[in-house]
């Protein structure tokens, strides 16, 4: 007599076995807030992004990103996910304003050198890590100063 199986009995041992599958490092989501300051004064609007160091071993795939709020306030997601993976990230952080309030489609105005916008060119680095120092993910940024090469 040949056994076989049904569509129940299937998809239990395919939902099983996923269950089994252990998750990479990459998968593994740590919180990462911060708040972004110009000078002395919170930045009101803008983006950070986390572009993964690879020199210093991060080889994840994801740019964790997070958008800045009225007080400076800052929280990364990763693939719609809260959070970043564990490593070592260069850091781009854009500070915006409107340039037109009456005119939603106009370009806004950069209130920081764009070169800090590209985490390549931003001389900014940061290390998610899980028992962060209170304020390690806070980004100050003199508003004179031209991004460090």
């Amino acid at each position: 007599m040949k056994a076989t199986l049904g569509p129940t009995a299937s998809i239990a041992l395919l939902i099983g076995g996923l269950a089994g599958c252990a998750s990479s490092p990459e998968d593994v989501r740590l919180p990462v807030a911060g708040k972004v300051m110009i000078g002395d004064k919170a930045a009101a609007s803008g983006s950070v992004v986390f572009k993964p160091d690879a020199a210093k071993g991060n080889k994840s795939k994801h740019e964790p990103r997070g958008r800045i709020n009225e007080d400076g306030g800052y929280v990364l997601e990763t693939t719609t996910q809260k959070g970043a993976p564990e490593g070592w990230y260069k850091v781009g952080v854009t500070v915006t304003a409107p340039a037109d309030p009456k005119n939603p489609y106009a370009e806004p105005k950069h209130l920081i050198a764009r070169d800090y916008g590209d985490p390549e060119l931003s001389g900014i680095s940061m290390n998610v890590e899980k028992s962060p120092a209170a304020g390690a993910y806070d980004i100050r940024i003199d508003p004179k100063a031209k991004p460090a090469p």
